[in-house]
């Protein structure tokens, strides 16, 4: 009936040429992940540092620190302008208990930040660690 029956031989062939082939992609993935995105992680890894003391996280917690510090500033100074401008003066007590208040919320949003700061510093850690970087080498611009 004219076609030959397929011999095992052939289908072992193309088993073993595809094998190869798969081969060759997967090397050349490892190839180029050791090229663009290694580096990348080495450099984040060596610029972590150790402990809660890292660059990154030392940097983390004095933006946060004067984020904090920069909305109470302008919130006052917004709460002072806004009373002024309705004409509402404050006794030497009352303006005790609202820089008491005042003061208490700084204090907690100071603590919050900070918190979540270095939180910030243990997730990016820990993506480090388990090679949960994603798109770095993409982010930074490579191709």
């Amino acid at each position: 009936m004219g076609d030959s029956p397929k011999l095992p031989d052939q289908y072992a062939q193309r088993d073993e040429f595809a094998s190869g082939k798969r081969a060759t992609l997967i090397r050349a993935q490892w190839d180029d992940y050791k090229k663009r995105f290694r580096p990348v992680e080495d450099k984040l890894i060596s610029d972590m540092g150790t402990g809660i003391h890292s660059k990154f996280n030392q940097e983390g917690l004095d933006n946060a620190q004067k984020s904090v510090n920069t909305a109470y500033v302008g919130a006052v100074d917004m709460q002072n302008r806004d009373m002024a401008r309705m004409g509402i003066t404050n006794n030497a007590q009352q303006q005790q208990a609202m820089d008491t208040t005042v003061d208490i919320n700084k204090s907690q949003s100071m603590d919050n930040a900070t918190n979540s700061a270095r939180q910030w510093d243990i997730d990016r850690k820990n993506a480090v660690i388990s090679g949960g970087l994603g798109n770095t080498a993409q982010s930074l611009g490579q191709k």
